[in-house]
């Protein structure tokens, strides 16, 4: 008896060739042929064919599901490209991870692949060894721990949260609430700042479980988990990070500062609020903190179109010109300066505020040590969000 073993192709109608295969050259598939009225890709073993047609196609023929590697990062790529979601990526109860997408002609499309839901539990004794060796596998991603150091994390550690996917552990979680008498020094920066928070240690997948959405499961469960408290995390920028600074960018996390603990090394420092908070606090640096050179800059306040930042200078600032693409209102709250702007010299003491217009030329010439400032940018009318 005859049987159908694999679809082949699915071919769509469609309005705007050059719009069509645009969308479709975004999201990443193979073009095999192209002509005016046709274009054909390749996906996976079958194809996806493009037929141009003189009117738009008919809508309610049914949907193309297409299985990828990432459903989150593949639903980002489609709204950049032209494409309109039916709705967040989400996990089914029939094991697949989905997002239902609309093409430029109006074609439904499901990007999807299959998962097996995560389970999350805390950390069990006869876990540690194994939590261990997924750290080590880790470094210089996390920091190195014999087994001494490691218990003792987890000793000052709120909880420790391993998520299992199909029968093995995918990965692990290490939290921190204030009041701990842990020696980290990014957590001592969080807490001298933020009065009440849940610090992200570590995150850790397992290798035969990445590119799963393991560690964006693993952040969604700390989200929740934080309810009412801020979540706060650390990514290096030296040596920059941009996979994890991306991510955590997604995740919905916003810089509160920088911290470069030598030449070679420096961490950002960032905070995710629950929705709907309204109530933040925290404490300005001190004078006393001020780095060797240059400057430290913390990002106190950001809302779309407006960044407030303290920065605390050496006596030795960067006195390479600057030109801003936001306007900057900034005072100096305390300590000297010597400021360039548009070639005149200007004396600045505590408690006085200058306003640098968008594009406009400076540089800072001198700084006492520790002078400490407050700025305000705002973005021009007519910047995009």
């Amino acid at each position: 008896m005859a049987r159908i073993e694999s679809l082949s192709a699915v071919t769509l109608a469609v309005a705007d060739m050059a719009r069509s295969t645009a969308f479709y050259d975004a999201l990443g598939l193979e073009r095999v042929h192209h002509q005016a009225d046709f274009t054909s890709y390749r996906c996976g073993e079958g194809f996806l064919n493009l037929q141009q047609v003189a009117a738009p196609s008919p809508s309610g023929w049914g949907r193309a599901i297409l299985w990828v590697d990432d459903v989150d990062a593949m639903a980002r790529v489609a709204v950049a490209a032209g494409g309109v979601l039916d709705g967040e990526p989400a996990d089914a109860p029939w094991g697949e991870r989905y997002v239902h997408c609309t093409d430029p002609d109006g074609h439904e499309l499901s990007f999807a692949r299959p998962v097996d839901n995560p389970v999350f539990r805390p950390a069990a004794p006869e876990d540690i060894d194994h939590l261990l060796e997924l750290n080590e596998a880790e470094v210089p991603a996390v920091g190195s721990l014999d087994r001494d150091g490691f218990d003792r994390l987890l000793d000052q550690a709120d909880r420790t949260v391993v998520v299992r996917r199909g029968g093995s552990i995918a990965g692990f979680v290490v939290l921190v609430r204030e009041g701990s008498d842990y020696a980290s020094p990014n957590y001592r920066w969080f807490a001298e700042r933020v009065p009440s928070f849940l610090y992200v240690d570590r995150v850790v997948v397992a290798p035969d479980h990445r590119r799963r959405g393991i560690g964006r499961a693993l952040y969604r469960w700390v989200i929740d988990a934080a309810g009412d408290l801020p979540v706060l995390a650390e990514v290096n920028t030296i040596p920059r990070n941009d996979a994890s600074l991306d991510f955590h960018a997604d995740m919905g996390f916003e810089e509160m500062g920088r911290v470069a603990h030598a030449a070679d090394k420096e961490v950002a420092m960032l905070r995710h609020d629950p929705v709907g908070a309204t109530l933040r606090s925290g404490s300005l640096t001190a004078s006393s903190e001020a780095p060797g050179a240059g400057e430290t800059f913390t990002t106190l306040l950001w809302q779309p179109g407006v960044t407030v930042e303290q920065i605390v200078s050496s006596d030795a600032p960067d006195t390479h010109e600057q030109v801003g693409d936001a306007d900057e209102w900034v005072v100096l709250l305390d300590g000297s300066a010597d400021l360039e702007v548009e070639g005149v010299v200007r004396t600045l003491a505590a408690g006085d505020w200058v306003v640098l217009p968008a594009g406009t030329p400076h540089r800072v010439l001198s700084t006492s040590s520790g002078a400490r400032w407050l700025a305000v940018h705002v973005d021009p009318p007519g910047t995009p969000a």
